[in-house]
């Protein structure tokens, strides 16, 4: 490249691009070692939870009880609406914003349904088994 010719966009990029500083690296040699690892765990301290806390929204499981056609129709309409959502975001007219708001609030009213004890929709149930 001389001063007659125009600077193009590629050079440009290239002479602006930021470096990287050189960093130097000690030898092998002059490396500390590394700790061992052990296999020894240490105890619990007395009067700590090692379970989860149950999550605030979460109520008696409805666990061994069959699905009413009403909670399966909620659960599934609940995760169409959830998986369309998602599928728009594929749309190049789509605004990403709102759709991540609305598929946001889509997720919280499924997970506060399943956390509540509610059907599982039911792609999630036909997968299970």
């Amino acid at each position: 490249m001389n001063a007659d010719e125009p600077l193009t966009w590629a050079e440009f990029r290239r002479l602006t691009r930021p470096r990287a500083p050189r960093i130097p690296q000690p030898r092998p040699e002059e490396r500390p070692p590394l700790p061992r690892r052990t296999a020894i765990r240490t105890p619990e301290p007395p009067g700590r939870e090692t379970a989860m806390p149950a999550h605030p929204d979460a109520s008696a499981p409805h666990c061994g009880r069959p699905a009413t056609a009403p909670q399966q129709e909620k659960a599934d309409e609940l995760f169409d609406r959830l998986s369309s959502l998602l599928r728009d975001a594929a749309d190049p007219d789509a605004d990403p914003a709102r759709l991540v708001r609305e598929a946001d609030r889509a997720f919280d009213t499924l997970h506060r349904h399943l956390s509540r004890g509610g059907a599982l929709p039911r792609p999630w149930r036909d997968a299970r088994h």
